[in-house]
């Protein structure tokens, strides 16, 4: 006779391999008793089945609460953002519209500091413009939302105190690149890089076509000259009627009679 050393994984393998090992053997499964995880005590396997789905229960149910913590909260930003675009399209002082920008999404983000970054704009002359080159080449190589700790100094010199962790968003006109949105936060886990970017981004595109009213030329498109369109024949209703008898011999041939 062979002697079988069992262990943990070998007798759990077992009774996998053999479900009805259990059913066969009631007595088995009735005696077998566990030590309780929230006492001194012991459990039999049913008893402490029952507590393990009650403890999945209870984390559920905390799970849930969070998430709809959550959910009560980004439709309150959902609701100030709303409101931000809303006070955007309604501003008829262009110049103003910087700060309105940074005023709305401070009131969304009060944990937040919120800070514009701005240049090239022919109709900002209020407010203050970034003329760092440097500051300028950074911000234009971004093709995403920078989320994390390392940017260039001259960016977080924008924030009243040297944040945690940053969000650094690109904004353009018309592709050109000519500012970013800045969110600083003091926890160094609340911006890192490799996080999603979405929600950022429809930020900044909604920052962009704001800002896009204070650089028109930017905004412009190129149309043919006026003297390519002019040097066009105007169509006359003599040539409509001509081309439409020549189609109209195109599609029905003459035959010739037999």
């Amino acid at each position: 006779m062979t002697d079988t050393l069992f262990n943990a994984q070998s007798i759990a393998e077992f009774l996998r391999q053999n479900p009805n090992f259990l059913i066969e053997h009631a007595d088995v499964f009735a005696e077998i008793r566990v030590p309780d995880p929230n006492g001194s005590g012991t459990l039999s396997l049913l008893e402490r089945q029952v507590t393990t789905l009650r403890q999945q229960l209870k984390n559920n149910q905390a799970e849930l609460q969070a998430l709809g913590h959550i959910a009560y909260e980004n439709q309150g930003i959902n609701d100030t953002i709303t409101d931000w675009c809303a006070s955007l399209l309604a501003q008829k002082e262009e110049e103003l519209l910087p700060a309105a920008i940074v005023t709305g999404l401070q009131d969304a983000f009060p944990d937040l500091e919120v800070e514009l970054i701005l240049w090239g704009l022919e109709r900002l002359e209020s407010y203050q413009v970034e003329d760092n080159k440097e500051v300028q080449d950074y911000i234009q190589s971004l093709s995403i939302p920078y989320t994390g700790k390392k940017v260039h100094q001259g960016i977080t010199a924008w924030l009243s105190e040297t944040p945690a962790s940053i969000a650094v968003i690109p904004i353009y006109v018309n592709d050109n690149t000519v500012g970013a949105l800045i969110f600083g936060s003091k926890d160094n886990s609340h911006f890192y890089e490799g996080m999603g970017t979405l929600f950022l981004e429809t930020l900044g595109f909604l920052t962009s076509a704001a800002i896009s009213r204070l650089a028109p030329s930017l905004m412009e498109e190129d149309y043919p000259d006026d003297e390519t369109q002019d040097s066009e024949e105007p169509i006359t209703e003599e040539d409509l009627k001509t081309s439409s008898e020549e189609k109209a011999d195109d599609d029905y041939p003459e035959l010739n009679p037999a």
